[in-house]
């Protein structure tokens, strides 16, 4: 059998100077690497990143079985091009099939491999005061908001020096992507939650401010829900 185990590594992206990538490895050595290097046509100024960790571990096929990204476009965006294995699994062991045609195949002993992925997903090490906020907003009580039609979807504290985003899916008579900014100094993440949970949790959504909403469809009136704080996008001029 072979040893998995995970390395987090910062990386530069188009959008984004301090992202993060998940590597891969397998007895020490980098799976994704490994794999890329083994394609038609690779170049080393193109070489795969590895998935941001947070949506990598996401993944439910990673202990289930099935389908998994592994790797990314050196863009960032998965959605671009990216790495994908099968994942096989069994009582004792879990398989991942590295080729379509199943003729590379890395085996893992199932204790060993479960317990990788969760020493993996619960170190928090490498994460930057905007990631840490990130991770604790994901973890608060949104479930609150299921019986409205508003279910979370992402938190993202790494594009504005002053504020952060919590954005929602909205979806009652008719389905809307809700953007919320939040003012954050980046000090504390722990601000960065009491300030999520006190505008948006605590407080009705149509009292909550700075929401930009994308209709999902058109034409869609604006939400049933929306108070004074409430905007459309716009586009702007094309």
């Amino acid at each position: 059998m072979t040893e998995l185990s995970f390395s987090v590594v910062s990386c530069t992206l188009p959008t984004e100077r301090n992202g993060h990538q998940l590597r891969i490895l397998v007895n020490g050595v980098d799976l994704i690497e490994r794999v890329d290097r083994s394609a038609a046509g690779y170049d080393p100024e193109m070489a795969m990143l590895g998935m941001d960790p947070i949506a990598f571990f996401k993944q439910t096929t990673l202990e289930a079985g099935g389908g998994l990204i592994i790797a990314r476009c050196n863009c960032g965006d998965e959605g671009c091009s990216s790495i994908a294995v099968v994942v096989h699994t069994s009582l004792t062991e879990v398989s991942w099939s590295l080729r379509p045609d199943g003729t590379e195949v890395v085996r893992f002993g199932r204790d060993q491999y479960i317990s990788a992925i969760g020493k993996a997903r619960n170190d928090h090490s490498w994460e930057t005061l905007e990631r840490t906020a990130e991770r604790l907003i994901a973890e608060l009580e949104w479930a609150r908001l299921a019986p409205l039609g508003i279910t979370l979807c992402h938190v993202y504290a790494r594009g504005s020096k002053d504020s952060l985003s919590v954005t929602f899916w909205l979806e009652s008579q008719g389905r809307y992507q809700l953007v919320c900014s939040l003012a954050w100094n980046h000090l504390r993440p722990n601000a960065a939650v009491d300030a999520a949970r006190r505008q948006l949790l605590e407080i009705e959504p149509a009292r909550w401010s700075e929401v930009v909403y994308y209709p999902q469809a058109h034409p869609l009136p604006r939400p049933a829900l929306a108070g004074p704080g409430w905007r459309p996008f716009d586009p702007g001029p094309r």
